[in-house]
């Protein structure tokens, strides 16, 4: 009987491929005469059911049959398929109409049950559409929401440092000066930021800025906004022993630029600072005179060109950078040394005098060390200063320069 079955399903497999089209267009012709029979439908379904089955199962017993005995029921095949889709299509009418039967109390066909359902089911979906155009709404109220809130912790600069991982520091802030990173600057400096004492790793801001190339004029304008005193003494040493404003700080490391941006927003060229000298020594004097002191020229440029007066401490500029001058011969071709040194200007009558004490004191240097080096030959007597003309001459020289300041009144 298993062999029989295998036999007879393997050769319905062969031929369905046939009736795929067949099928759909037989179930769509039994829907149609389903939806306009309405009440006859019920009646009609039933004894077509129990038809097709009768023709179904006694097509199927001849296939069987006939395939045992070798042959090919290819038109008996065919019924059976057909005869076997009617049963399965018309039971399915047949169930579906009992069950709308049975929900509607009545004999009433399943087309007019349907159709007030799919209106309810209309009305459901706009219903839906009423309530996610609702959701938008709310969604963009949400939105606004939102939006006023972060406006909101936008104006409180500390927060929104926070929010961009940066931690409120003094540290922070002058790595931001250092960077050029104006945004980050200007939260700090809303937030209250002090920045006469904020400082990294000890440098304060002229030692920041000093470390600063470029967007000086911005950084010293964005700061001056939120009340920077340009002449503020930034503490740099210990008990504020070496305390230099933003000028003073550059005219010690040749910074024009920083000095130039500096007097713009009201630094004070001429205000006294601590300079660092020789040994860790620490002296007050004008930006000018270090400048002079310590062969930063540019830097006397632009204390020039910013208002500083050359004649502060009696001109002692001037003959601060003469003498260096003299002692630093490299530095006495330098553009920048003849042009400052030029710029000084002093009187006509005061420069001859500080041009003749800045020469007496170079002869008087020469004597003393020609004497130094001969002193050896003087004892042994085969050096006299008297018969030596070069020393002779140097003493000529500063007995003149000595006579002409007394008449200078010097």
């Amino acid at each position: 009987m298993s062999a029989e079955t295998k036999t007879f399903t393997s050769y319905l497999r062969g031929h369905i491929e046939p009736y795929k089209t067949t099928t759909l267009g037989f179930l769509a012709g039994i829907l149609g005469v389903a939806t306009n029979l309405r009440e006859a439908v019920s009646d009609a379904t039933v004894v077509l059911a129990l038809g097709a089955g009768v023709v179904a199962v006694g097509a199927g017993v001849f296939v069987a049959w006939a395939l045992r005995r070798g042959r090919n029921p290819k038109w008996t095949c065919d019924l059976f398929m057909a005869s076997a889709l009617t049963v399965v299509i018309a039971g399915v009418l047949t169930l579906g109409q009992a069950l709308t039967d049975k929900a509607s109390g009545g004999n009433e066909p399943l087309m007019a049950i349907l159709i007030p359902q799919l209106q309810s089911i209309d009305e459901g979906v706009s219903e839906i559409a009423d309530n996610t155009a609702q959701i938008v709404d709310n969604t963009a109220e949400i939105a606004v929401s939102t939006a006023a809130s972060k406006r909101e912790v936008s104006e409180n600069p500390r927060k929104e440092l926070a929010n961009l991982g940066i931690a409120w520091t003094s540290d922070n802030f002058m790595q931001a000066i250092e960077a050029r990173d104006f945004q980050t600057m200007r939260l700090f400096l809303e937030g209250g930021m002090n920045i006469e004492t904020a400082s990294w790793q000890g440098m304060m801001l002229p030692v920041i800025l000093g470390r600063t190339k470029d967007d000086i004029p911005e950084i010293l304008s964005l700061l001056s906004e939120y009340d920077l005193d340009p002449n503020y003494a930034f503490g740099h040493g210990s008990n504020r022993s070496n305390d230099k404003t933003i000028i003073g700080w550059a005219a010690q490391i040749d910074r024009a630029d920083i000095i130039k941006a500096a007097a713009k927003i009201g630094g004070d060229p001429d205000q006294i600072m601590n300079s660092l000298g020789a040994f860790g020594m620490t002296s007050e004097q004008t930006p000018l005179v270090a400048a002079a002191d310590h062969g930063k020229f540019a830097a006397g440029l632009a204390l020039l060109e910013a208002g500083a007066d050359p004649s502060a401490e009696e001109w002692l500029v001037y003959a601060r950078l003469q003498n260096r001058l003299y002692r630093y011969e490299l530095e006495r071709e330098d553009k920048n040394a003849q042009r400052f040194l030029k710029a000084l200007k002093p009187p006509k009558k005061l420069k001859r005098a500080m041009d003749l004490v800045t020469e007496l004191s170079q002869v008087e240097g020469r004597i003393s060390k020609m004497a130094t080096d001969n002193l050896t030959n003087s004892i042994m007597g085969t050096w006299n200063e008297k018969t030596d003309p070069e020393f002779q001459a140097l003493e000529s020289r500063r007995k003149v320069i000595q006579a002409e300041l007394t008449k200078l009144g010097y």
